[in-house]
């Protein structure tokens, strides 16, 4: 089983599209990942879709499909920007030394995968936040706990639409 490091979902379909384009060009390694699954233990190799190598790809990483991976990675991934890395105030490998931080100096909390980040409006603006201000300031600036359940939807919703949309 592979482990799920910190990847983009474009990363992910990309490998399910290679993994579908390789049942023509590279037959056998290609066959014998289906194959070893009991999920499309029964299937023909010319039966094999582009649904069942992103089924494939789920399994690999752990999941029971692909909805479950996408929506990991969604929700992991979904803020980090690497090209705004340099806008980034603070990072932090516990959150309760973030939340520290956090309560004493001010900024947006925000989570990358497994790691904790203070930044501060320009980040924010870069991840196509900026105009959420008012969700903002009922979560009290801090995606992990925030404060208002509702705003935080509307916000999660705009980040995702951002994300996907890269």
């Amino acid at each position: 089983m592979k482990t799920l490091q910190a990847v983009r979902l474009s990363t992910l379909k990309k490998e399910a599209k290679l993994l579908h384009k390789s049942i023509k060009n590279d037959y056998s390694i290609a066959v014998k990942r289906y194959m070893n699954l009991p999920h499309f233990s029964n299937l023909l190799p010319n039966e094999i879709k582009l649904k069942h190598a992103f089924q494939v790809i789920a399994i690999e990483y752990g999941y029971e499909n692909w909805n479950d991976l996408r929506n990991d990675v969604i929700e992991s991934d979904m803020l980090f920007r690497k090209n705004g890395v340099g806008l980034v105030h603070k990072w932090f490998k516990q959150y309760n030394k973030a939340l520290l931080y956090h309560q004493r100096n001010g900024g947006y909390l925000l989570r990358f995968w497994n790691d904790y980040v203070i930044c501060g409006h320009e980040y924010i603006e870069l991840i196509n936040l900026s105009d959420y201000q008012s969700e903002w300031k009922e979560i009290r600036y801090n995606w992990i706990e925030p404060k208002s359940g509702v705003a935080f939807k509307r916000l999660r919703k705009a980040a995702e639409r951002a994300y996907l949309s890269l």
